[in-house]
């Protein structure tokens, strides 16, 4: 009578990175053979075949593995083993799951030299830019975000979306710029985390000017008194203006418009 495996099917789990080692002890029984005689064997290509340099089957059925697995590249394989009795033979499957650990670190879409701009009069809410990674690992399940050192309030990061948006006034007479630590955790266990600093511009945004009173305060009117005989030329008064952007956007002019009272 030929041999019978003690299972048709194995079903077995072996870790990620584990060193090769012993996987299993697969046996038969054969009524008509004494079972030191029987002799274990691969039948056949593993699927898929790169499993084949990473297996073997010794005669007396120890099942053993001669490299590490990695499951980003290979999350299962299939694997038929024999066993005769040197005249007959009987087959079975193992089934080998690759179970995947945290070994990879997330990948933020943004680096440490990525550049955004925002306009000065943005208001609260305004998106910046969305945050976003990705993740070898195969059991991935999704990101944290959150924002570190260097927003001074004026910036705020979904812990969940990764959009960053304004929180804050922004003024380029404060500051024309931020470096904002960024970071992103995954769910592994342990969680891996990795963080970027980027920077945001303030734009100007071309503020309008403001006239100014002799105590620097806003006004939007002057009075001024001259006799009517007073000669072409004299100086009536000085008018004072203030525009807080910079650059060509900061020059101011005047011009007046006579309104007889």
């Amino acid at each position: 009578m030929p041999p019978v495996f003690t299972q048709a099917e194995y079903h077995l789990e072996w870790e990620e990175n584990k060193p090769p080692g012993f996987l299993i002890q697969i046996e038969a029984e054969d009524p008509d053979t004494d079972s030191t005689r029987l002799k274990y064997s691969l039948s056949g290509r593993p699927n898929p075949p790169e499993a084949e340099q990473k297996i073997k089957v010794y005669s007396n059925g120890s099942v053993v593995t001669t490299d590490s697995f990695d499951a980003e590249s290979m999350q299962s394989f299939t694997a038929d083993v024999k066993v005769t009795d040197g005249n007959s033979e009987a087959y079975a499957q193992l089934w080998v799951n690759i179970s995947d650990l945290n070994d990879n670190d997330p990948i933020l879409n943004v680096t440490d030299s990525s550049v955004f701009s925002v306009p000065e009069n943005s208001e609260s809410g305004a998106v910046v830019a969305t945050i976003g990674a990705t993740d070898p690992d195969i059991s991935n399940r999704g990101f944290t975000f959150w924002l570190g050192n260097g927003g001074q309030g004026k910036f705020s990061l979904d812990q969940t979306s990764g959009v960053l948006t304004v929180s804050g006034r922004l003024d380029r007479r404060v500051a024309t710029s931020y470096n904002l630590t960024l970071h992103a955790s995954d769910y592994g266990a342990p969680p891996r985390i990795v963080q970027a600093t980027v920077s945001v511009a303030v734009e100007d945004s071309n503020t309008g000017p403001v006239f100014l009173n002799s105590q620097g305060d806003r006004t939007s009117q002057f009075e001024f008194n001259v006799t009517e005989d007073a000669p072409v030329g004299k100086l009536l008064g000085i008018l004072r203006a203030f525009d807080p952007d910079t650059g060509s956007s900061g020059d101011l002019s005047f011009r007046s418009v006579l309104t007889m009272v």
